[in-house]
């Protein structure tokens, strides 16, 4: 089969999905890309002015109530450098992340010791396994589309593909 026929069949089951199933976009891909139910984090928790480090270890903390050594274990992390990054993040914002139903997920296990910063990882997820241009990813997480644009092509470059 084609690459062009696959790219059909699977436009046609994402319609048929959202169509009969009333599943969102975002669903579907959360679906497709994670059809374990593994633990995973909504891009939302990235959209704030606390770094991305922080931002999963407040998330897996307050919303997931996983233990320091929990966290350090599933992002294969030390712990105490978890509970710096937790408290760091609690000086920066104080409030818990508020997550839409439909947010887009990425699975855990993609940060786990990668080659790749955590900021890198969330951007080349969203590009190569959800479709998304760059200038929407810098909608969704509250950042200037250039700098979604250099972190991409840098994630790029350490995972040794051309441009």
């Amino acid at each position: 089969m084609s690459e062009d026929a696959l790219k059909q069949l699977l436009k046609m089951l994402i319609r048929h999905s959202r169509e009969r199933l009333n599943l969102s976009r975002e669903q579907v891909l959360n679906y497709y890309n994670n059809p374990s139910g593994a633990l995973s984090v909504p891009i939302n928790v990235f959209s704030t002015p606390i770094s991305p480090a922080e931002s999963i270890c407040k998330y897996l903390k307050e919303e997931c109530n996983l233990t320091y050594h929990e966290i350090g274990v599933v992002l294969d992390r030390d712990e105490r450098s978890i509970w710096v990054s937790y408290h760091n993040s609690l000086k920066k914002q104080k409030s818990r992340f508020k997550i839409p139903k439909d947010s887009i997920c990425i699975p855990l296990s993609l940060f786990k010791r990668s080659k790749l910063s955590i900021f890198e990882t969330v951007v080349y997820y969203l590009v190569k396994n959800c479709y998304m241009t760059c200038k929407k990813i810098a909608e969704d997480l509250n950042k200037q589309p250039s700098t979604v644009w250099t972190v991409y092509n840098r994630a790029r470059d350490k995972l040794g593909e051309s441009k």
